[in-house]
């Protein structure tokens, strides 16, 4: 944004002023990145704080007139993301982290009431910086913070722990920006994006700019030369493309002909557009009208079995993102966590887990809601953090893996649905007009839950029905769904031996293991392989899919039950 407007006539010390003295020109710019091909644009807030602005009123107009200006110029049509750059002081030296922290708390308030769709931290000098600046947004907000440091060097010391703060303080992606020409920049992301499981942003200077002799500086970076690097990127693990000064609509333009290339692992599974201004971070944006089919639902329509293979949300990162590779090598179409398995992770740490889970396994991950253990704002920074990194199917858990009672401090499954048709509708729980995001949504019913039509009426796409190991019991739900008039799925759960049987059977409430089937799998662990493949064999001409679950990360089970289903798919 400076860049541009310092193009225009408008001094470099007066570019936070133009959001109220030259609203047209940022009005300008902002749409100039938008037609060259944009998905997110940033506010003309980068320098705005209390110790480069003293008077209070004059800062908070600035600020929100940067968003109003974002917004009116992305139309619904694109993200606003807030822009914070650095404070000005060196924290932790001639200023104190608690008063950092402060600093940007106060200017994070005013962009959140502003209504922007989530945080930028730009050109964050340190990593002391960078956390006390996360933290700051995390004490009044819960929407997803892209977090970006200048770094010249590949330290891969200083990366790791700048990746681990950040990853620590809850940021939604890292990256680095400012420091570097796209040349020099590929080292240093593409060692960030091994040390960190968050997607990574890359955000490279055009090269180093010439005085004219008017005095002003001019970028000479060929736009097919940025992307030429940017192709660079992607092969080592960066998935969210942008640029910082100079970067202008003609590379944003060349850069946006990456839309939807395969990334390299480490990295997200797609590319987005590059960001107007100086990043990028969203996922592609379409209106209702164009946006593609969901693969899921496609499947369902087009005759296929979906087969869903999920783990327990405890399991290790790296236990986790190797039973579901296995899994998805079987033939698993959609991969998740339990994340209402006990111990399991929450919050945007499981959004995060997710998208590198389906970058790895290299199939869509399903993000899971347990409406008995969240609250409705939880569930909206979950949803619009997944919608970001690329996430397009939600199951609501109705009281399966976790107490489905709203008075336990959760949510009805019915307000979690109701929430995400809101989203999709392009409003925020509040009724706000924000992008809208494109939700396929499922609900797992427990057996005991006969509200089967009340959460297709409020918009559920499809049905999970929970592992049951008593055949009359199962047969009776299948009854109420016989006509219910959306795909409905059956949930296995392998028991790998009699020891987790006992466990899962008094730990877990929803779930009740005969004892006969104890018995069996203390002498043969194999006899709930069969069972499963044999209860498939009945049931399956009446399912429109599976979904595998295991109770920890021995799945070789697992695997050989999605990979007969997939032969006999085939």
């Amino acid at each position: 944004m400076g860049s541009e407007l310092i193009a225009r006539g408008v001094a470099p010390a007066a570019v936070a002023e133009a959001n109220l003295a030259h609203p047209d020109l940022v009005l300008e710019v902002h749409r100039a990145y938008l037609q060259a091909g944009a998905e997110v644009v940033t506010t003309n807030t980068f320098a705005l704080n209390r110790f480069r602005r003293r008077d209070r009123d004059e800062l908070v107009r600035l600020l929100t007139a940067g968003v109003r200006l974002a917004r009116q110029a992305a139309a619904g049509k694109a993200f606003v993301l807030g822009s914070i750059g650095p404070l000005g002081p060196v924290v932790g030296a001639e200023l104190d982290v608690a008063t950092a922290t402060d600093a940007v708390a106060e200017i994070a308030m005013v962009l959140q009431d502003a209504q922007i769709d989530a945080f930028v931290l730009e050109t964050m000098p340190s990593t002391v910086e960078a956390a006390a600046a996360l933290a700051g947004i995390r004490r009044v907000s819960r929407l997803p913070v892209v977090v970006s440091r200048t770094i010249e060097r590949a330290e891969g010391a200083e990366l790791a722990e700048f990746a681990r703060a950040m990853e620590d303080g809850g940021a939604s992606a890292i990256g680095v920006n400012c420091a570097s020409g796209p040349r020099a920049l590929r080292p240093v992301v593409a060692a960030l994006a091994r040390a960190t499981r968050l997607p990574v942003l890359a955000r490279p200077n055009a090269g180093f700019p010439a005085r004219e002799a008017d005095g002003r500086l001019v970028y000479h970076l060929r736009p097919e030369y940025l992307l030429k690097q940017a192709r660079g990127y992607l092969q080592d693990g960066v998935g969210l493309l942008g640029g910082c000064c100079g970067v202008g609509p003609a590379h944003i333009q060349a850069l946006s002909l990456l839309k939807g290339s395969v990334v390299a692992q480490p990295s997200s599974a797609t590319v987005v557009a590059p960001a107007s201004l100086v990043s990028h971070i969203a996922s592609p944006l379409s209106s209702p009208s164009t946006r593609p089919a969901h693969p899921l639902l496609s499947a369902f329509t087009s005759g296929g079995f979906p087969i869903m293979a999920c783990v327990p949300g405890r399991l290790a990162l790296t236990d986790a993102t190797s039973a579901l590779t296995r899994l998805a090598g079987a033939g698993a179409s959609t991969v998740g966590l339990l994340a209402g398995w006990p111990g399991s992770v929450r919050g945007t740490g499981l959004v995060a887990g997710l998208s590198h889970l389906a970058r790895s396994a290299g199939v869509p991950a399903v993000l899971e809601l347990p409406a008995g253990d969240m609250t409705l704002a939880a569930a909206e920074e979950q949803l619009n953090a997944a919608h970001l990194l690329g996430l397009r199917t939600v199951l609501i858990d109705a009281g399966v893996f976790v107490g489905g009672n709203p008075d336990a401090g959760g949510v009805a499954p019915l307000r979690l649905l109701w929430l995400v048709r809101q989203l999709n509708l392009g409003r925020n729980r509040a009724g706000n007009h924000q992008p809208p995001t494109a939700f396929a949504v499922g609900v797992r019913v427990p057996s005991s839950d006969h509200h089967h039509a009340e959460y297709v009426a409020a918009g559920a796409d499809f049905l999970t029905l929970q592992p049951v190991y008593q055949p009359t019991t199962f047969r009776a739900v299948m009854a109420e769904v016989s006509e219910i008039g959306v795909p409905v799925l059956a949930e296995v759960l392998l028991l790998p031996d009699a020891a987790t049987a006992d466990e899962l059977d008094n730990e877990l409430p929803a779930l009740s293991v005969p004892e006969s089937l104890k018995r069996r799998l203390a002498t043969d662990p194999d006899e709930d392989v069969r069972g499963v493949l044999r209860f498939l064999a009945a049931w399956r001409p009446r399912l429109a899919g599976v979904c595998v679950l295991t109770a920890d990360a021995r799945v070789e089970a697992a695997a050989r039950v999605i990979a007969a289903i997939a032969v006999n798919a085939g």
